[in-house]
């Protein structure tokens, strides 16, 4: 069934000025997401609050004044996507010194941010709460040539971030990332009152691998944006557009998304009285992987209300299952202020939820009709796997302790204890070509024991458990498992979910479950005089996962 969503949002007329100076944009969505936004001119800032089951978030956006040499601003961000919560501060100074009068300008910022962050397992256990400390700095040159109805605006640059990490294990200083990007802008007259525009924004940053742990060497976010606006007579507008996406941030050995739009818009702005009729189409094809995207709206805008009805369908196709999303949408808007910008697609349906999130995401949700074989396909990473569980799967206490549910029982009732997850797990992991094994252990003082996974990614070596995943450092391709085991319990014990007091003795084993009806152990090995490592846990701690992408000097 199309979900039906309500958003806000203000419609630029293209031959007649930004209407309003301040006013209100919204999205709600039945029962995905929820968006509600403000612009106020006085203070020129942006609040936004989304209401998304998946992501909920309250962002506050000061932007810098264009014409000032001595700039500061301001923002704040909530955001809690159920694994992931961060609070967080920030303030930035930016000078903008003119190098050549109206031509040329530099542009040198200085932010300082505080933040707030846990991890979540499963069920909203909280695992490691702890303050980040952010410092970053910025350098750009922006050239400008032209009036406003011919321009050409260009600005390049770098920028650098590091963090300084607070928690109960002490505080330690590291770099957090650093890149490099351009943007530019044009517009180009033709004839009569037809134009041309286009938008470029380029990103290619550096993240550190200690704390990021699934990222490229260099990740890149490219977008292009143009549309060529034909006006053939008074209050009439043919708008063709060509839009370019492309963005790799996971390690993957593929781009997580490329994408081709083509569409087009009609403006007729004598139907209605005092208001303008909109009609537009967009056709999209992804280059990354088989799949297409299409929308088609309806609109009418006026100077004081805009109003837009809209349908975009998705379609994610694998090698022998489709997965498909219809939505059906209305956007509403008052005197909402601000610059007019080319529309892409993300413009429409879940974007907002996906600006909170670090890694470029389908948008699509879960869906419980796929087979484990195709649920294998469609989560294809050890990272979207780990988050998968951690996000759709419960813990279900066994009926007694001789009782196991096999791996599709487990993956039909999006749960079990930790053996029965771990083993859920390890089969999705297998599907997609990692190696994985069961690993148990039980302390002489304690009743029960314990079962989490090892899984090999990209010959890096991780305990998975409940949603969380630890890397276990010093392990190399000639580390055996009896030593492989034992340096995971002891890196990360402090940790998990059933500790081994230091002193103590016990047992631990490798196991799998691929034989239906249970588990089975492969090799069992003992322990003595047990004692943890002292360390932080070898977890993700950069800082953009738990805020979205560039949160430092995004404005």
């Amino acid at each position: 069934m199309p979900r039906l969503i309500l958003l806000a949002v203000f419609l630029p007329a293209v031959f007649s000025p930004v209407y309003g100076q301040e006013g209100w944009q919204g999205e709600l969505g039945f029962p995905n997401y929820g968006v509600f936004s403000v612009y106020q001119p006085s203070v020129d800032a942006d609040i936004e609050i989304d209401v998304s089951p998946s992501v909920k978030a309250f962002n506050f956006e000061q932007r810098p004044k264009e014409d000032r040499i001595h700039n500061f601003s301001a923002g704040f961000l909530y955001k809690d996507n159920g694994r992931l919560q961060a609070t967080a501060w920030k303030g930035r100074y930016i000078l903008q010194v003119p190098l050549v009068k109206d031509l040329l300008k530099n542009e040198a910022l200085a932010a300082l941010a505080m933040m707030n962050a846990n991890y979540f397992s499963q069920d909203r256990f909280p695992r490691f709460k702890h303050w980040q400390f952010l410092y970053g700095i910025s350098e750009y040159v922006s050239l400008g040539l032209g009036a406003p109805e011919f321009y050409f605006r260009f600005k390049a640059g770098g920028e650098a971030v590091t963090a300084t990490i607070s928690d109960q294990y002490g505080s330690i200083s590291d770099w957090d990332n650093y890149g490099f990007g351009i943007k530019s802008e044009m517009r180009i007259p033709l004839y009569g009152d037809s134009y041309f525009r286009a938008e470029t924004d380029w990103l290619n940053k550096k993240y550190n691998l200690e704390k990021y742990f699934f990222t490229e060497r260099w990740t890149k976010e490219f977008l292009w944006k143009s549309e060529l606006v034909i006006i053939p007579v008074e209050q009439f507008a043919l708008i063709p557009s060509f839009n370019y996406k492309e963005a790799d941030i996971e390690k993957d050995g593929r781009s997580d998304l490329e994408r081709y739009e083509l569409g087009g818009e009609l403006i007729l702005g004598n139907i209605l009285p005092d208001a303008s009729i909109i009609f537009k189409g967009v056709n999209s094809y992804w280059r990354h992987k088989k799949g297409v995207e299409n929308l088609v709206a309806f609109g009418v805008y006026s100077e004081a209300l805009s109003l837009e009805i809209y349908r975009k369908d998705t379609s994610d196709n694998y090698s022998a299952f489709t997965l498909e999303e219809r939505l059906a949408g209305i956007k509403i808007g008052w005197k909402f202020g601000g610059k007019h910008q080319l529309k892409e697609l993300d413009d429409y349906g879940y974007f907002p939820q996906r600006k909170y999130e670090f890694y470029r995401e389908s948008g699509l949700h879960d869906d419980s009709k796929l087979s484990l074989f195709q649920q294998a396909e469609y989560l294809r990473t050890l990272r979207r796997r780990n988050e998968w569980s951690g996000n759709n799967l419960n813990y279900k206490r066994s009926s007694s302790i001789y009782s196991f549910r096999n791996m599709e029982e487990a993956y039909a009732g999006r749960g079990g204890d930790c053996d029965e997850q771990a083993c859920l797990n390890s089969r999705l992991d297998e599907l997609n070509g990692h190696k994985s094994v069961l690993f148990s252990w039980w302390a002489d003082n304690k009743p029960a024991g314990h079962t989490a996974q090892l899984v090999k990614n990209d010959g890096q070596w991780y305990l998975d458990e409940y949603g969380m995943i630890y890397k276990i450092n010093g392990a190399t391709a000639d580390t055996d498992l009896k030593t492989l085991m034992l340096e995971a319990l002891k890196q990360n014990n402090r940790f998990i979910a059933l500790p081994i007091d230091n002193g103590q003795g016990g047992d631990y084993e490798s196991a799998n479950c691929s034989q239906s009806g249970g588990y089975q152990t492969i090799n069992s090995y003992r322990f003595s005089n047990f004692q943890s490592d002292k360390h932080r846990p070898n977890i993700e701690y950069g800082s953009e996962l738990f805020t979205g992408r560039n949160f430092l000097f995004s404005h």
